[in-house]
């Protein structure tokens, strides 16, 4: 992905057909006599990659779960043989739905994870979707489960949408699933899929490691990592960068039974391949941690000064590449860990660096509201509501802001 939910990374749903090119992942689902096979190619720039077992415990299921550094969540399977992953899209025009509760996604509440860990079927993942109002601004959710049932959710013309799978596959790339046509598919890697699946008419094993070996992306975003698992069987098949010749076999269940852990995915195989030594020399960096580092050595000022000495510099490719959801994820992170100045130094760098942005102004607000600084949360909502003048939540959180005592005055400004 990556897709990345409103507040997380997963986030990266505000960025546009420049970001959906980058991010080209893969998605396969087939089940076909009594076989059901899923398979994900997870293309990024971030080669750190992480893999969690989460065993089961009272009200929630156990997982295991894929994705990058600081717990950045991008999918994963549960006991039940429940799937879920996901694409990045341009932006879809989401609106939420005034008539259902919004799931509040964050960093310690994302919400694969949590789909995964509540639903053991496609069809209780519909009654969540059904449930919540669920943020689908720029991707879609693929799920699937042990029983062959198979969906994608997005949003598209008004409303959040399901398609279902129609025969015995269902491919999903980084263009909208709604309006899919069989046959004028205009996506090169749908294509080659649905090719590969064709000519191979077989639910297998090999069958989604072709798919995943021909739709592998390689330069600036290539596939980081792969995997590949029987739904049925719950037998996990793991690979890194692309190197389908050597696989990390695991089953979910006894996994389980041994407790919590985490594993960098890297350090699983015994061959570290060429494309992954030359991606860590080459690649941007995504410049979270230099950022964190000047926020603590300098504050807010050194960071922006930084950030504008760099962010033009290139090689082959640039030598950072800068997003800011993963600023707003950082942000929300040391917020969850009651770090406000620490999260009002990150938010307030990401709208000087970011201020178009209606969601950083908003995000600036909360820290701000957090740190029991009302007035100047109140002069962020505004900033944010300026940019985002649909956002009916927004103006009701400035009305009550203002209509309480204040205990300072401030401008839409990050200081």
């Amino acid at each position: 992905m990556r897709y990345a939910s409103r507040v997380a990374v997963i986030s990266l749903t505000l960025l546009g057909s420049a970001w959906t090119a980058a991010s080209a992942c893969t998605i396969v689902t087939m089940a076909r006599d009594g076989k059901v096979w899923i398979g994900n190619n997870e293309d990024w720039t971030d080669p750190r990659t992480k893999m969690w077992i989460v065993p089961a415990s009272p009200g929630e299921y156990g997982r295991v779960l894929f994705g990058f550094e600081n717990r950045f969540i991008q999918g994963g399977i549960n006991e039940h043989g429940l799937f879920l992953d996901a694409n990045a899209l341009d932006p879809t025009g989401w609106k939420p739905d005034p008539h259902k509760p919004a799931f509040v996604d964050s960093f310690e509440r994302q919400i694969g994870d949590y789909i995964l860990a509540h639903a053991a079927t496609v069809a209780d993942a519909i009654d969540f979707f059904k449930t919540y109002s669920v943020f689908l601004g720029g991707g879609k959710f693929v799920i699937a489960d042990a029983r062959g049932e198979s969906i994608v959710v997005e949003w598209a013309e008004g409303s959040d949408r399901i398609s279902r799978r129609t025969g015995y596959y269902q491919i999903s790339t980084n263009i909208p699933q709604w309006n899919i046509v069989p046959g004028k598919v205009n996506d090169d890697r749908y294509n080659i899929a649905e090719n590969v699946i064709l000519r191979r008419n077989d639910v297998s094993l090999s069958t989604a490691r072709a798919v995943l070996a021909a739709t592998h992306k390689e330069w600036s975003y290539p596939t980081i990592y792969s995997y590949i698992c029987d739904l049925k069987d719950l037998t996990v098949h793991l690979y890194s960068f692309h190197n389908f010749e050597e696989e990390f076999v695991f089953n979910l269940r006894p996994e389980l039974e041994k407790g919590p852990r985490e594993y960098d995915i890297p350090a699983l195989f015994a061959v570290k391949p060429f494309a992954a030594v030359a991606h860590e020399s080459n690649a941007p960096r995504l410049g979270v941690r230099e950022i964190q580092d000047k926020l603590a050595e300098g504050g807010v000022d050194a960071a922006v000064k930084w950030y504008e000495s760099v962010k033009d510099e290139h090689r082959d490719l640039p030598r950072y590449a800068f997003y800011d959801p993963l600023f707003q994820q950082l942000g929300n992170d040391l917020l969850a860990q009651n770090k406000s100045k620490e999260a009002l130094d990150v938010l307030r760098f990401t709208c000087r660096v970011f201020p178009d942005s209606a969601d950083n102004w908003e995000l600036l607000g909360n820290a701000w509201l957090k740190a029991g600084d009302s007035a100047q949360a109140a002069a962020s909502y505004e900033r944010a509501l300026q940019l985002n003048a649909e956002n009916a939540g927004l103006a009701e959180k400035i009305r009550r802001l203002r209509a309480a005592p204040q205990r300072s005055e401030g401008q839409a400004t990050p200081r």
